[in-house]
């Protein structure tokens, strides 16, 4: 479901990237130039509707279930009431995944002095082709100016689409398939500039020198990274089988039970990275595969690995009973995994306690945020 994320991402970057080139090329009449605008406009718009009509037909007719924290209305719910700070929080992503530690370790060879050249050149190459321009109207000027802002925001679109989820777990994946248009957009506008001198070709030339050095860093960063979460997903088959052992010695023991896992093992007794996957890749990594989002899907995620890795089946707790479980005294007298009562029988449901709920972990990041 959440791949058209990307898919998304990566058609608003070219569509973007096209409109600014036309524009600084000159080549097109204003109202030929609006008229692509506008069918590139309402043929997205027909393909959103297009997919949220789909995804109303398979959530109605049974066949995908969707979370409460990933129905049609909160879906719509996130994207526009947060808007304005989405917006915010697309800029400041654009910031941190170029130039700093916290989603990817841009210290590591260098790769925050190289992205700070790539963005130098990309402002020079568009004050070079905006001269080059035969007219040079305040309109001409406003509209390059709100196209080229919006530019980091196509970026990291998937801050805006999905306001609920974190780009510093899981999601941050889906970021990937799109950072690289960054380099792809200052080598398309170093190819639109007219200018042939010596001065300028050394320019060009010190442009792919600068992106074949970040294209190199990127292979052998995609190298450490697939290591990393080959690393991460050994892990979560190890923590598995621990925890369906601990749960195969409790009394009237069965497959097809009811089981209620709850919390991230990162925040127990697991930390979520070894040191060497935190050296190198931050926030992006340090959740993934040992993340599964809301409370209601951690249980989920957990059941699907019992039974990938252990091959034994389980059922999920109900959203009554689970409120009812996180509420009680019992659970909250629960000590972490892998600690003696960690694992026990709650009514009907064998509940596992990695941490205490998530949501109870981000309410408390949010009153510690705030100061409360």
């Amino acid at each position: 479901m959440s791949i058209y994320q990307a898919y998304f991402v990566v058609t608003v970057i070219l569509c973007l990237i096209w409109t600014i080139r036309e524009i600084l090329s000159n080549r097109w009449e204003w109202k030929a130039l609006a008229g692509r605008i506008l069918r590139q406009v309402f043929g997205g718009i027909a393909a959103c509707l297009g997919y949220l009509f789909l995804l109303f037909l398979l959530e109605r007719t049974g066949y995908l279930g969707l979370t409460k924290t990933r129905g049609m209305n909160r879906m719509f719910q996130n994207m526009f009431l947060w808007l304005l700070q989405s917006v915010k929080d697309a800029y400041r992503v654009f910031y941190e995944y170029y130039f700093t530690d916290v989603l990817i370790c841009n210290s590591w060879r260098r790769r925050d002095f190289f992205n700070a050249i790539v963005l130098l050149l990309i402002l020079f190459s568009l004050g070079i082709l905006f001269k080059e321009r035969k007219t040079h109207s305040l309109v001409n000027l406003g509209l390059l100016v709100c196209l080229v802002s919006f530019f980091p925001i196509s970026l990291t679109l998937i801050v805006i689409l999905a306001p609920g989820a974190s780009v510093y777990a899981e999601t941050g994946m889906l970021m990937l398939t799109g950072m690289n248009y960054f380099y792809i957009f200052l080598l398309l506008l170093m190819s639109a500039i007219k200018k042939k001198s010596a001065g300028f070709r050394l320019i060009q030339t010190a442009a792919v020198g600068v992106c074949s050095v970040l294209l190199l860093i990127q292979i052998v960063f995609a190298g450490v990274f697939a290591k990393s979460i080959q690393m991460e997903q050994t892990k979560v088959q190890m923590l598995a089988y621990q925890i369906e052992n601990r749960i195969e010695t409790l009394d009237d023991y069965a497959s097809g039970q009811t089981v209620l896992v709850t919390g991230r093992p990162q925040w127990g007794n697991y930390p979520a990275t070894q040191d060497r996957t935190g050296n190198i890749t931050k926030g992006m990594i340090s959740a993934y595969t040992l993340t599964f989002g809301a409370d209601e899907q951690v249980s989920a995620g957990w059941i699907s690995l019992f039974a990938y890795f252990c091959g034994v089946r389980y059922e999920e707790c109900n959203a009554e009973d689970r409120n009812c479980i996180l509420a009680s005294k019992e659970f909250a007298r629960m000590n972490d995994f892998p600690a003696k009562d960690s694992v026990k029988r709650i009514g009907n449901v064998i509940v596992v306690r990695l941490s205490p709920g998530v949501d109870t972990i981000q309410r408390k990041l949010k009153e510690a945020e705030n100061g409360v």
